[in-house]
């Protein structure tokens, strides 16, 4: 008979190891100082192998603070001898700090503990562990200040959520705007994942919204948003482009203003832009340069063995072509655009000739001067000459 007691509570033992079970605490910490931190639980891994997950919930209420908070740990043994703990929270009150905290005390043994910052507060706790080896859990039911909680072990939390007061913080427990996101360890990054399908058009979208309901959907809203969004221009999300859509119209869905293509190609008023930055419109600049990269520039026109053309047969090209030569014609400029960096240079190529041949025609000019000189100063002694022979 004895046996058969001791093989059922074998029995017994065993289910509940693999079962869920469910603890809770509670104390008040009347007789304590504040800003400080009290065991709420003591945790206990007790085997080689396998997991134990606990998740916790502890409520707060003091004369100048409350909180709840939601935990979830993972314990993880190997039989190897390495331990493994992970955990996150998450809170909601007007405690703009740490509120939990999860220490190491040897390799087998933890505890939770929680914070008040009042002298007189109410503190309950409730955990709801599933293992897959044995553990034992300790509930604290009266108040137990932590006093050398800065040389315990802490287990850094792998992430948390915190919204006092209508704000929402990710990785911090201070939000000071209505949604925070804070890495402490890098750069703090946010995803958001679209649909993925054999299929393009599908993506991710942020919308900014100056609406004066909720309901932004409502006709007299649809143009008071601006869309960031990222769009898949092929299957499976393969290739994406960047758009930025605005509306002028508050009655009318924002469309597609500012594109970065998935070659890093940059439209404005374009989604498919066909160069470096392609424009589809007016540009207005107080200043432009245009860095010629390895490309010449026009002085050459003034090198000794440039071969300019004669005026004569510069004539006879522009009465038969219509245009200067060496720059298009204004068909071709509008069918296939005017690159500015070439057309600025030869425009100073056609100015530097312009140049040269005033020089040679102020040239030939001084000569016809000098000539007309000579020529005057010979009529004039002739005129001489036959007054005197008439005298």
């Amino acid at each position: 008979m004895k046996k058969l007691k001791l093989s059922i509570l074998i029995s017994l033992f065993t289910l509940s190891v693999h079962a869920q079970e469910s603890y809770y605490g509670k104390f008040a910490t009347n007789t304590n100082p504040a800003n400080s931190w009290y065991k709420l639980a003591h945790i206990v891994i007790n085997c080689s192998v396998n997991t134990v997950n606990i998740s916790a919930e502890v409520n707060y209420v003091g004369l100048t603070g409350r909180y709840q908070a939601k935990a979830i740990m993972m314990f993880r043994c190997h039989r190897t001898g390495g331990e493994y703990a992970n955990w996150q929270y998450n809170v909601s009150g007007n405690l703009a700090t740490d509120v939990l905290k999860l220490v190491k005390i040897d390799t087998k043994t933890y505890e939770l503990l929680g914070f008040a910052n009042s002298q007189y507060a109410h503190v309950s706790t409730g955990l709801s562990v599933t293992q897959e080896c044995n553990v034992a859990i300790t509930m604290h039911n009266t108040a137990e200040e932590v006093s050398n909680v800065d040389v315990l072990e802490d287990i850094p939390y792998s992430g948390s959520w915190n919204y006092p007061e209508g704000k929402v913080g990710i990785g911090t427990l201070a939000p000071d705007r209505e949604f925070h996101i804070r890495n402490d360890t890098g750069i703090g990054e946010m995803v958001l994942q679209g649909k993925q399908d054999a299929s393009s058009g599908n993506g991710a979208r942020i919308i900014l919204s100056s609406a004066y309901s909720e309901n932004i959907d409502q006709t007299e809203q649809l143009g008071r948003q601006v869309y960031l969004q990222a769009i898949a221009t092929a299957n499976w999300g393969s290739s994406v482009r960047f758009d930025i859509s605005t509306s002028d119209n508050a009655n009318i869905l924002p469309t597609p203003r500012f594109t970065v293509s998935p070659e890093g190609k940059v439209g404005i008023g374009t989604t498919s832009p066909a160069h470096t930055l392609d424009v589809c419109g007016t540009i207005r600049a107080s200043e432009i340069k245009v860095d010629l990269q390895g490309s010449c520039g026009a002085d050459f026109v003034f090198k000794d063995d440039y071969k300019l053309m004669d005026l004569k047969d510069l004539e006879t090209f522009v009465r038969t072509n219509r245009h200067l030569p060496e720059v298009a014609p204004e068909k071709q400029m509008l069918e296939d655009g005017v690159n500015i960096n070439e057309l600025q240079i030869k425009l100073l190529q056609k100015i530097e000739e312009l140049t040269l041949y005033l020089i040679e025609q102020n040239s030939r000019i001084t000569e016809i001067e000098e000539e007309n000189k000579c020529l005057r100063k010979e009529i004039n002694l002739i005129n001489k000459d036959l007054f005197f022979e008439k005298n």
